[in-house]
């Protein structure tokens, strides 16, 4: 994967225009949205089964990321989140700290191109330097959004139609 211009995603433009606007004085964080095709996201379920109840902790979801997700090759992981976790079967908001022989954990996971991030960054810093940047998955804002506007909508079907290819 060689390397990112401004031209290949209009960055450096739209940073420019926001300072000529009067935006972006005093903005700490700038989150980064990424689409196709610069970004994938994949969602995995991953399982325990055990003959006894085990803590559920931190590192016992790490391992079992590890032992069940493969990075994608020439990527880096730009985000991840736990958004469903069910013990025996019931499904619990705060997983942690309890015992069971049963679990499954619903992990959201995106990845971008290797050194696109940075280079993202590179490009706004110069325009906007000093802030913490966070990039996200649209698809996952889209969710989080939609699921804060309709939160009676048990299930609910996202179409996003956009971009050149589209």
């Amino acid at each position: 994967a060689g390397r990112y211009t401004k031209s290949n995603f209009g960055v450096g433009e739209v940073s420019e225009r926001v300072l000529r606007e009067g935006g972006a004085s005093g903005e700490d964080a700038i989150f980064v949205s990424l689409s196709a095709p610069w970004v994938s996201a994949r969602t995995t379920t991953l399982t325990l089964r055990s003959a006894r109840a085990v803590p559920i902790t931190r590192s016992l979801l790490a391992s079992l990321r590890e032992e069940g997700v493969a990075q994608v090759k020439g990527t880096v992981q730009i985000e991840e989140k736990l958004f469903r976790t069910t013990l025996e079967g019931y499904e619990t908001p705060s997983p942690f700290g309890k015992r069971a022989r049963h679990a499954e954990f619903a992990l959201f996971q995106s990845f971008a191109p290797a050194g696109l991030p940075e280079q993202i960054e590179e490009t706004i810093s110069h325009h906007l330097p000093g802030r913490v940047f966070s990039f996200h998955a649209f698809s996952l804002l889209a969710f989080a959004g939609l699921r804060e506007l309709v939160p009676s909508a048990r299930t609910f079907f996202f179409v996003d139609v956009s971009g050149e290819q589209t």
